[in-house]
């Protein structure tokens, strides 16, 4: 649940920075209005999952509206940042210092930038100490710090950073500013180096190399503060399953480390045998016309229309250059925007906004943002802009997490994973079924798993996919998921399932699409969780539908979290 009140934290800051009039905001719609964005997270923590618990969290998250209410509405004004000159979750790459993140909040005048970071946890301790700030918070605003003093080429006194502790609830305590020191700065550097050091060990070494970091990993409890103890119990917690593996068990998780490793660095940074650009480093390692030769850059771009009346915002672009109209990019794509108005413009130095594209024609450019912006100053104040591609880190964070999850699996199905273990199917009467029904019936007989491969073209969505659904739906005694790697093919399993079961409107399709409007064609949204959900009048309701909905269709990121 402390997940879950942390993200609600960040809601309420995001609402209340928006409004035209933060004092009139109140808590039960700006609740109700997270509720339905995020209705599955709401109906499916187990920490509130009574009406006891969620009374107790619906008061500390009234609590935390208020304090944050009264730091917009009071600290704020008193500290010179202007509502109106904010912008939430801009994103920033620092080449200097090897950095990429996104503040929750950016205010920027023409004496200061001044970064606000929200915490909603507990207050440091001591509590009553009205000024101090965590030490981890305390670095992550010295790598802000250093982020933006690169981006915008300022010095250091012209950057300020400040925690905002919305659990706090005196007046006047909750924004903190953290003070610079070079000390900090020049640590955090060497953690860079050698989380650096780490990876390129990993990459360019053997089994043998992971297997000496993690055991320079165990050592490190024996030098750990004796008040570290959620650290040391989840390192002695990894390092025992460890010890209970096999020696091909070790090796298949140390290989597939170093295989994971390698292609997040080539996500970073690409294929430096390859000739066009590539990797996220390419942005600024390969040259602006070069990407665009490559049609991997729309530029020239002029807003057409803002939008944010819905729950996001959406921004269509006018197309200008006739040089650009042939481009490598595909809708439900995520980006990254930023002004552009000349060759000096670059993603290093300049601010920039990371969305999805929604739609795009000969003409226009829709991109669809997460979070509203109430500052139109940066977009009166920049006429043209330019789009780029964007890649994630999560996917291969969950697959780091999915390798020790193989690791505390039954025996059986380690050694199914492996090889060790044939997958078992019951035999299959030869009568000579005509295909592809003869697939599906051993498909359906498969008891582990069952392999459908086949080049695009071949049927594995529109023929087998909807078949296998319209099969296992049939047997009335079990749910399905779904998934697939990319939105558009979660589409087309949308289709599939349509076409099934005859779907012609809302109430006649019985699944749920796990997902966002800013990645889900237009035609399946109302099958989306946080669609279903407006329709709920309360959890219990909802979690009725959810358990009587037996199909679930979602990309793996969407379902990974």
């Amino acid at each position: 649940s402390y997940l879950l009140l942390g993200n609600l934290a960040n809601f309420f800051l995001d609402e209340l920075i928006f409004a035209q009039q933060p004092d009139e905001v109140s808590f039960d719609e700006t609740f109700l209005k997270s509720f339905r964005q995020s209705p599955f997270e709401y109906t499916s923590c187990r920490d509130i999952a009574t009406d006891e618990d969620f009374r107790d969290f619906m008061r500390k998250a009234r609590t935390q509206f208020e304090n944050i209410k009264r730091v917009i509405t009071e600290d704020f004004p008193r500290r010179g940042i202007n509502l109106h000159q904010c912008t939430l979750e801009p994103s920033f790459f620092s080449e200097r210092y090897g950095f990429q993140g996104r503040l929750d909040l950016l205010h920027i005048n023409k004496k200061a930038y001044e970064i606000v970071e929200l915490k909603s946890g507990k207050l440091p301790y001591p509590a009553y100490d009205t000024g101090k700030i965590a030490l981890n918070h305390e670095v992550q605003t010295g790598v802000y710090r250093l982020m933006t003093e690169s981006v915008f080429d300022v010095p250091s006194r012209r950057v300020e950073a400040a925690i905002l502790y919305s659990s706090g609830s005196i007046p006047g305590t909750n924004l903190r500013f953290a003070a610079g020191f070079q000390q900090l700065e020049k640590e955090i550097i060497n953690v860079r180096n050698l989380i650096i050091a780490n990876e390129h060990a990993i990459i360019n070494g053997n089994n043998q190399t992971v297997a000496q970091l993690f055991q320079a990993l165990y050592d490190t409890t024996g030098t750990a503060q004796k008040s570290a103890t959620f650290y040391t119990q989840r390192i002695e917690q990894f390092k025992s399953v460890l010890q209970q593996c096999t020696p091909m068990e070790l090796s298949y998780f140390y290989r597939y480390i170093r295989f994971v490793s390698q292609e997040l660095y080539l996500q970073k940074t690409g294929d430096v045998e390859y000739e066009s650009p590539a990797g996220v480093a390419s942005l600024w390692n390969s040259d602006f016309t070069e990407r665009a030769e490559a049609l991997d850059v729309l530029y020239g771009l002029s807003i057409e229309s803002i939008d944010d009346s819905g729950n996001d915002m959406k921004i269509v672009f006018r197309r200008n250059h006739a040089g650009n109209d042939v481009v490598n990019f595909r809708e439900g794509e995520i980006c990254i925007v930023y002004p552009r108005q000349d060759e000096q413009d670059t993603v290093l130095n300049r601010q920039i906004l990371k969305g999805a594209l929604a739609a795009i024609s000969r003409e226009f450019v829709e991109v669809r943002f997460r979070n509203k912006q109430r500052n139109r100053t940066f977009f009166n104040e920049n006429p043209l802009w330019a789009i780029e591609h964007d890649a994630l880190d999560t996917s291969y964070n969950s697959m780091y997490k999915s390798l020790f999850d193989f690791l505390n699996a039954e025996k059986q199905q380690r050694d199914l994973l492996l090889g060790l273990r044939a997958p078992q199917a019951p035999a299959i009467p030869e009568n000579k079924l005509p295909y592809p029904e003869s697939i599906i019936r051993k498909a359906m007989a498969a008891e582990d798993y069952f392999l459908i491969i086949g080049p695009p073209g071949t049927g594995k969505t529109s023929i087998f996919a909807r078949r296998l659904i319209e099969e296992f739906y049939a047997k009335e005694n079990g749910n399905m998921l779904v998934l697939a790697y990319t939105n558009r093919a979660v589409d087309e399993l949308c289709e599939a399932i349509n076409a099934a079961f005859g779907c012609k409107d809302e109430n006649s399709c019985n699944y749920i699409r796990v997902g966002s409007e800013l990645s889900c064609a237009e035609a399946y949204q109302d099958r989306l969780l946080q669609n279903i959900s407006e329709k709920a009048s309360n959890r219990e309701s909802l979690r009725t539908t959810i358990r009587k909905t037996r199909i679930v269709v979602s990309t793996l990121a969407s379902i990974n979290g």
